[in-house]
């Protein structure tokens, strides 16, 4: 029985084995973890760096108290839960996700001295993109040398050159990698995001530049949340957003720009992740393309009893007649975003799709919000050029 549990939680918490063998009260702790992983819905095993370092925060904000129980004097061991960060640390590979977990927390004056400099800028975009050491895209070789003048690095192999930038959304930028670092900081850090006359303004650069830089940034937002589908339990509706309408229709009959959206939550009904998509109309075909992108096969999907829906596959399907009360938490996203949009960008719905990215973006990393730079940042590194 206690092999059994030992290899759950080496499953689970770390695949690479233990730095020590595991305690009694470590194996206590594998259910426990088991019902968190279930509750965000994520298999951490397989998780990509977003999701662990989401698992590990939540769990580190669970059991912060861990420190204060040993001031008191209270035996850890007669309550398994706080024994999380502990058993975390175990790992190898996971104590090297918590420490990337810390460190990207950041804070005004240290992101001002830490990237001052197009070095810094640069030497942090080459930690992000290769985490694991310079591959070369071309042909996996992991040697290479730095040519100097050209901000480069040559493959050993192919002798093909490749630099931090080339190949994702800042391929071939012709603005400091400075004026890229404080537009993600500015664009992360104010939850209500930045019009490009903002960030003109305190960058001192030309309008279009800003623009530039904040429709690559939503870019790299969009593929870095195209790479999660939504499981569980599932709310979709479609929304309407804009300026005032010509025909002066409510609800499905207005002239606005139409949305689909789709929210995940959790069994208590606790909101998790959302999409959002814009659509030409709220045709069946339409729902189906998007619920097919957004949401994992035999998810269960809550919704109002509009014909559309009706007609859905490859999930579960709840639709009923819409009551005051039902789709809370869909309906309070959608109230979010209209006031994003009115309150940053005044209502008008050029680029909406890059609007709604950045706002998804933002939702569903809420719970981290000291940590948003960095994986803006992240999200930027490792993106793919292709825009539209």
């Amino acid at each position: 029985m206690q092999n059994k549990k030992y290899l759950e939680l080496d499953a689970l918490a770390a695949p690479n084995g233990y730095v020590a063998p595991p305690t009694k009260e470590d194996l206590a702790y594998v259910v426990h973890f088991r019902k968190t992983c279930q509750r965000y819905q994520i298999d951490f095993a397989k998780a990509d760096p977003d999701e662990r370092d989401f698992v590990i925060h939540m769990a580190e904000k669970t059991f912060l108290c861990l420190s204060a129980l040993r001031k008191r004097k209270i035996d850890t061991v007669e309550s398994p839960k706080y024994r999380t960060a502990e058993v975390l640390q175990r790992s190898q590979k996971t104590q090297e996700v918590i420490g990337m977990a810390h460190a990207e927390s950041i804070t005004f004056e240290e992101f001002r001295t830490r990237f001052s400099t197009e070095d810094a800028c640069r030497a942090e975009l080459f930690r992000l993109r290769f985490p694991n050491g310079f591959v070369c895209p071309k042909c996996g070789c992991t040697e290479y040398y730095p040519v100097r003048g050209r901000n480069t690095f040559q493959c050993h192999a192919c002798r093909r050159q490749t630099s931090v930038t080339a190949g994702t959304v800042m391929h071939r930028t012709h603005l400091p990698l400075t004026a890229w670092f404080w537009a993600i900081y500015l664009c992360a850090t104010d939850k209500r995001g930045i019009s490009a006359v903002q960030l003109s303004r305190t960058l001192g650069i030309c309008y279009e530049s800003a623009w530039y830089l904040l429709h690559r940034i939503r870019r790299a937002m969009a593929q870095r949340d195209e790479n999660y589908a939504l499981s569980g339990i599932v709310e979709v509706d479609d929304g309407y957003v804009g300026g005032a309408t010509r025909n002066g229709k409510r609800g499905r009959g207005t002239d606005k720009a139409k949305i689909v959206v789709a929210l995940s939550k959790t069994e208590n009904g606790a909101a998790l992740f959302t999409r959002m998509q814009v659509v030409e109309d709220v045709t069946s075909k339409t729902l189906q393309q998007v619920v097919g992108k957004a949401v994992a096969p035999g998810a269960k999907i809550e919704c109002d009893g509009y014909r559309s829906y009706k007609n859905l596959s490859v999930v579960e399907l709840d639709a009923k007649k819409y009551e005051p009360g039902d789709l809370h938490w869909l309906h309070k996203a959608i109230s979010n975003l209209k006031a994003f949009l009115l309150g940053t960008y005044h209502g008008r719905c050029t680029q909406l799709q890059s609007y709604l990215d950045e706002f998804c973006f933002r939702f569903n990393r809420r719970k981290t919000g000291d940590q948003i730079f960095s994986r803006l940042a992240r999200a930027v590194a490792t993106s793919c050029a292709q825009l539209h």
